[in-house]
């Protein structure tokens, strides 16, 4: 593992999903939802 002073920032998730994995239906938000824009 990593030392108790690191920490994660990013989690990265590539791949396919293993047989029989339950794997959310989750939709992307537009840019609009996410960012303002000045």
């Amino acid at each position: 593992g990593r030392p108790s002073n690191e920490r994660p920032f990013l989690i990265l998730v590539t791949g396919y999903p293993a047989e029989g994995v339950t794997v959310p239906d989750i939709e992307r938000r537009s840019l609009e939802e996410i960012c303002t824009f000045y």
